[in-house]
């Protein structure tokens, strides 16, 4: 599964680079009358893009422009990481629950089902596998053929000779190179004339003092990893050439244009040996002769105003790629305790159906854990409470959460109404009494429902501020709210049978319970001190 998660964000980056690639390529013959380290500055885009798996968002994006998917993570999921099943949840319908418009449409399960994520299956083996290990083997070849060059190049600088500094003469190489990443070296040949030295060793010198020796490195590196793209793989070409050329304009500026012809005899002597380190990343000499002698040829001294706007363009550009679509600022938002008569309904809504990542997903199918569509429960205001009495199971300043078979509840004090319910026949932990009663802690901030019903090794846990249900093995929970006295320290005995078995005790002297007249939910209150919440208030009627 790793491996395949990792194939996948590796397929994601070349797609990605690759449209990266297409831009950069078009942006290049806008180019070709700018200075050539214009074109070269561009490739470090495409580097980012291939070797990143996410990125910044932004409206400014090619990527939008495209209307390529939308950020997920940070980077652009054109494969997924999950492969979707569907789950083994049965469910007749999806409804809202009867309060507060008994005219709520009915959402059924199988259209909800369609659009939800899902826990991801597991991939196919054997495919990827196969693919896994072909891609593997691609990288391995090309790294192998580099250390092959490498060795077979070192032998031939067997008694080359220092001229100077980090400069050495070496007689069995036909063209001058750069050899080494943290201490690079110059290679020139022992047969070079002394009166084109000059400029040639200027011509490595640049490349080093530009590391375009650890960007050779980093794009040979990049290209193995993309071995199977045959966009990255023209990416590199166009990138050395790019670099040879804008170094070659650097040697002109600073020896003057005088040595243009010079320089291009030089190039044009040392051609027949370019093949010589082309397949080593840490020795790379002077290819794409004809190309480089024509650049040189026809360079001119650019003017101020081409200068300027092929630096804004760039920059421009190159922001663009490297900007992921902006999504819909809503998606991924959590709904917290506050509200609207949506919140009351209990039914996720597109929104709250993508709260959980495919990350966590992912992480739930490994640790046995499956996330559950929560149901909001049919009410109506003559429904007789359980002969338990609904249950207390938290109280706060802001939320009271309690419970009955028919469901379970969350009020909000300050908006005086339901912000959240969950039908728990549908998942089995209706059950008040008995060998299958359902045990329900609440978390000391309340913001976490756990529910067990006692004949099982699982339980239901239920997030209150994102509606999230999972079902995962039972686990004792740590730090449950327990405030609670019994209800025949706060009332009298004649009113005791009508109210929660115990109360909330809060700091400043007040008592919490629940509180029923005749036993109907129409008639359901919850009272602390000296005031009193109606909890049901099927009068009210939605827009």
């Amino acid at each position: 599964m790793r491996m395949y998660a990792l194939l996948v964000s590796i397929l994601n980056m070349s797609l990605t680079g690759g449209i990266a690639i297409v831009f950069v390529m078009l942006a290049r013959i806008l180019l070709r009358k700018a200075p050539k380290i214009f074109s070269y500055a561009l490739w470090a885009v495409v580097l980012f893009r291939l070797v990143c798996p996410v990125s910044f968002s932004s409206a400014f994006s090619v990527m939008g422009l495209l209307r390529m998917p939308a950020e997920e993570n940070g980077g652009i999921p054109f494969i997924s990481t999950d492969i979707v099943h569907t789950s083994d949840i049965v469910r007749n319908e999806y409804l809202r629950a009867d309060m507060p418009s008994p005219d709520s449409d009915e959402v059924k399960i199988g259209s909800l089902l369609q659009d939800a994520q899902l826990l991801p299956a597991d991939p196919p083996e054997a495919p990827v596998a196969v693919a896994t290990m072909l891609w593997i083997f691609g990288m391995a070849v090309m790294l192998a053929y580099s250390v092959v060059s490498l060795l077979m190049l070192r032998q031939r600088l067997i008694g080359s000779v220092c001229l100077r500094d980090n400069i050495f003469l070496a007689d069995h190489i036909p063209t001058p190179f750069v050899m080494g990443v943290l201490k690079p070296r110059i290679y020139i040949p022992s047969s070079l004339p002394e009166n084109e030295q000059g400029y040639v060793i200027l011509h490595e010198k640049i490349h080093i003092r530009r590391f375009d020796h650890i960007v050779k490195i980093l794009a040979f590196i990049v290209l193995a990893i993309h071995w199977f793209n045959p966009l990255v793989w023209t990416a590199f070409v166009l990138c050395m050439k790019d670099m040879e050329m804008s170094c070659d304009e650097r040697v002109l500026k600073e020896m003057g244009e005088g040595i243009r012809f010079d320089y291009s005899n030089s190039m044009l002597s040392l051609a027949a040996g370019r093949r010589l380190i082309s397949g080593s990343p840490l020795a790379f000499g002077e290819w794409n002769v004809k190309e480089r002698i024509r650049n040189v040829l026809n360079f001119k001294k650019p003017a101020v105003w081409i200068i300027a706007v092929s630096l804004v363009f760039v920059a421009a550009l190159g922001f663009a790629l490297a900007a992921n679509r902006a999504g819909d600022k809503a998606e991924g938002d959590l709904h917290e305790i506050s509200g609207n008569q949506e919140d009351i309904s209990g039914i996720p809504d597109e929104k709250e159906i993508r709260l959980a990542s495919k990350q966590e997903q992912m992480m739930m199918s490994r640790n046995n854990m499956e996330i559950v569509v929560p149901i909001s429960p049919e009410l109506s205001a003559g429904l007789q409470i359980g002969a338990d009495m609904t249950e207390l199971d938290y109280a706060s300043d802001e939320i009271v959460i309690f419970h009955d078979y028919f469901g379970l509840f969350v009020y909000d004090i300050e908006l005086k109404k339901i912000v959240r319910s969950l039908d728990l026949e549908s998942i089995g932990c209706h059950f008040t009494q008995g060998d299958n009663y359902c045990e329900v802690a609440v978390s000391e901030d309340g913001k976490t429902v756990q529910l067990h019903p006692m004949s099982s090794d699982r339980m239901y846990v239920y997030s209150v501020p994102d509606k999230l249900l999972v079902k995962k093995p039972y686990k004792s929970m740590d730090g449950r709210f327990d405030d609670f006295v019994d209800i025949t320290n706060i009332v009298d005995y004649s009113e005791a049978g009508k109210c929660s078995h115990t109360a909330v005790s809060f700091d400043n002297g007040d008592y919490g319970y629940l509180y029923t007249s005749d036993w109907t939910l129409d008639t359901l209150y919850y009272v602390r001190g000296d005031s009193t919440y109606k909890l049901f208030d099927f009068e009210e009627t939605s827009d």
